[in-house]
């Protein structure tokens, strides 16, 4: 999960502050554009604050005021990854945070690359540039605000960048929000791909749809889920529930008191905790050996995430239903390499144009092919089938949701001689691509033979 909001604090005394309790590691400059600048390693709360201000650390000045000094985008995992960070054996929370890491790392590289950039010119002419890379401070803290288990990672991005074309300027910040939910989910996705493969764990879905470990009990999620529910109840009394809603109620419950706590105190309180909970051994996960499964996407999913846009879906719409729609996760190059299939178009930030056609699996394909493959190997080899399939539709004006027009032997049989011979050809190879795909044949493929009595079997 990823929430973006503006912050207005030169100092960055926020999240300075909250270095002193709850850190998993010294926060550190991240992004190619911080590196440009000679922002390596620790972050210093001099350089932080002369950086947010628009300054460089030789007294120079790379751009004007700003009332937005920075963005902050928190990378959030399910609580239950939170949980298995908290109380898992050692080695599996080493295994947690580097994922983590990973994960968020791979999702600041999407927005970095297809969300950030910066604007030239007003009105009619106005253009969106790529930039040189963010310009970030990155902050991992593993408990929340109610000292309760919470691994998230802060990023602060300066609100400056260096256009291709080399002049600095504020970012135009409308392509991180819109494009959050996108890198949001390649979190999720990465984040998921890397435990499943580490740790050979399962995940599950929620009843809201969520992903979390399988095996972690509800009544331990919930039991440390306070901070969600300050934000169900914020939003209940404001009588709101969209997600421009809850992105505001989080950034308003977020503010008060801080009350985490050292190391020692906060784990001896988790462990308690869990105990009252009944459940202390929930987290012993275990390094396993899993069977090497392709996954699929789930087209239901990826279907109504689309359906459910105002507007035109663009291609980040895409990213995140297709990265959300893969529950064992796959890492966020992969996601992107199969979404290239379907738009491949390089524009930045809001200057995405509408998805073409093929976002959505037609029934008539799904019949024949089942879902798409989430690797880009096997997804070629069904798409390759897919369109010998459409080409066959239109040449012979079939309109029906049966793959090829016939949906009995009868049918079949009655076929002119130029169509049988196609459509018996056609079946064959269906047939061989179902076995590629490591899938069984449908009777729409495996029968054309049979009801001529030419099966050779």
């Amino acid at each position: 999960m990823l929430h973006v909001c503006a912050v207005r604090d030169p100092t960055g005394a926020y999240y300075l502050g909250q270095e002193s309790a709850g850190s998993v590691a010294p926060a550190r400059w991240v992004g190619r554009g911080a590196h440009g600048l000679g922002l390596r390693g620790a972050v210093w709360p001099a350089e932080l604050a002369t950086t947010l201000a628009g300054g460089r650390r030789d007294g120079g000045r790379l751009v004007a005021a700003r009332r937005v000094v920075a963005y902050d985008l928190v990378f959030t995992a399910p609580k239950s990854v939170s949980l298995a960070a908290a109380l898992g054996d050692v080695s599996a929370r080493k295994v947690v945070l580097a994922a983590h890491g990973v994960a968020w790392t791979a999702a600041s590289d999407y927005l970095a690359d297809r969300a950030a950039a910066v604007r030239r010119r007003d009105g009619p002419d106005r253009r969106l540039l790529p930039i040189d890379g963010l310009i970030a401070a990155a902050f991992t803290h593993q408990q929340n605000r109610a000292g309760e288990p919470h691994l998230h990672t802060h990023l602060l991005v300066a609100n400056l960048a260096r256009g291709v074309d080399g002049r600095w300027s504020a970012l135009d910040a409308r392509g991180l929000f819109a494009h959050a939910r996108a890198a949001g989910a390649l979190y999720g996705s990465a984040l998921r791909h890397h435990l499943g493969e580490q740790l050979g764990i399962d995940w599950r879905r929620t009843r809201a749809g969520q992903p979390e470990i399988a095996g972690v009990a509800p009544e331990l999620i919930g039991g440390f889920s306070s901070r969600s529910a300050e934000i169900r109840d914020d939003l209940a009394s404001a009588g709101h529930r969209s997600v421009a809603a809850r992105r505001i109620a989080w950034a308003r419950t977020r503010d008060g008191p801080e009350r985490a706590r050292p190391d020692g105190e906060r784990d001896e309180s988790w462990w308690r905790q869990a105990g009252l909970l009944g459940a202390e051994g929930v987290l012993e996960l275990r390094r396993t050996t899993r069977p090497e499964v392709a996954p699929d996407v789930d087209e239901h999913r990826i279907a109504a995430a689309l359906d459910r846009i105002d507007g035109a879906p663009r291609r980040r719409h895409l990213v995140a239903a297709w990265a959300d729609a893969v529950l064992p996760g796959a890492a966020a190059s992969v996601v992107l390499s199969c979404v290239d299939r379907f738009d491949d178009r390089r524009a930045v930030g809001v200057g995405e144009a509408p998805l073409g056609s093929g976002a959505v699996t037609p029934v008539h394909l799904l019949r024949v092919l089942g879902p798409r493959p989430a690797d880009p190997v096997r997804l070629d080899v069904w798409l390759g089938a897919a369109a010998t399939v459409d080409r066959y539709r239109a040449r012979w004006g079939v309109t029906s949701t049966a793959p090829l027009g016939v949906s009995d032997d009868t049918e079949l049989r009655r076929l002119g001689a130029a169509r049988l011979a196609e459509h018996l050809s056609l079946a064959r190879g269906l047939d061989e691509t179902l076995r590629r795909l490591g899938r069984p044949p449908v009777r729409e493929v495996h029968s054309a033979d049979r009801a001529l009595g030419l099966d050779r079997r």
